[in-house]
């Protein structure tokens, strides 16, 4: 028997790199504001006619800001969805809070794997997370399908114009079976048609294993699962984050990415605010 961790251990990491990049983005603020303020002195007599504190708000993109992602899990999760969702989001730099919504936190995998979760779904906030990403296993989906705790989020969720993202039976016992998924939203799930079915606007083709609509990302199953947390780190990141991580993991941008996203949606990598005080 075989138990999974989810990844604590490394937040302290993630929470490091996050306080790097505050350090860098105030290092160029203050440079910034020096070029833009020549009042500012650089000597060691202070100036009394100038404030000696300002803050300023830097709207850039910075590739190690700290996301955070919700990733739920139940008994009959499928292991492989879950873990490689988690796997590479950590490897870009997020951080993943992986939440059982059972009654305790240990749940046992479609393959039997233990995973222990890192907190309850009751414990989790929507406005917490840049991107809830669920995984499939018909019975853990089913269960996820009919929590009211995490449909709540995932409402709320939707409402604020974040990312969702859900692969294998997810997106049919999930989202389309509880109203998120309307008739102009294109999705894809598990090509079998019990699930296909429940999908108002189908994607079922074998060349589109990851399908992006708007801020739903949907795909397969167990095997497109690389393919779907790459395009996870894509919306959140960018694409040369997610070329630069598919690349340490021996896949050529052709095997990650072509023939993998279709997408309609404008959904462009968030940029991020920092406030920084000079």
């Amino acid at each position: 028997m075989f138990t999974f961790l989810s990844a604590t251990a490394l937040h302290t990491t993630n929470r490091k790199n996050s306080l790097l990049c505050r350090q860098t983005i105030s290092k160029t603020c203050s440079f910034y504001l020096y070029k833009e303020f020549p009042l500012y002195s650089l000597s060691r007599k202070p100036r009394l006619d100038v404030p000696k504190t300002r803050t300023c708000v830097v709207k850039q993109r910075c590739v190690c800001s700290l996301r955070k992602v919700l990733i739920p899990v139940a008994n009959g999760t499928e292991e492989i969805e879950a873990v490689t969702i988690a796997d590479t989001l950590v490897r870009a730099g997020a951080q993943v809070t992986v939440a059982s919504v059972e009654k305790q936190l240990q749940i046992t995998a479609s393959r039997g794997i233990k995973i222990v979760a890192d907190k309850f779904i009751t414990d989790c906030k929507s406005d917490e997370y840049d991107l809830i990403a669920l995984p499939g296993g018909a019975q853990g989906a089913e269960t996820l399908g009919s929590n009211n705790e995490l449909i709540t989020l995932l409402k709320q969720h939707q409402q604020s114009g974040k990312l969702i993202g859900a692969i294998c039976a997810a997106p049919a016992l999930v989202l389309a079976q509880n109203g998120f998924l309307g008739e102009d939203l294109r999705a894809t799930c598990y090509p079998a048609d019990q699930f296909l079915s429940k999908l108002k606007n189908p994607v079922d083709d074998e060349d589109s294993p990851v399908v992006v609509d708007g801020q739903f990302i949907t795909s397969q199953g167990p095997g497109t699962a690389l393919h779907f947390s790459l395009t996870l780190v894509e919306k959140l990141y960018g694409r040369q984050k997610a070329e630069e991580l598919a690349a340490l993991m021996l896949l050529t941008p052709q095997d990650a990415f072509s023939q993998s996203v279709s997408d309609n949606g404008n959904l462009q990598a968030v940029d991020v605010q920092e406030e920084a005080a000079i």
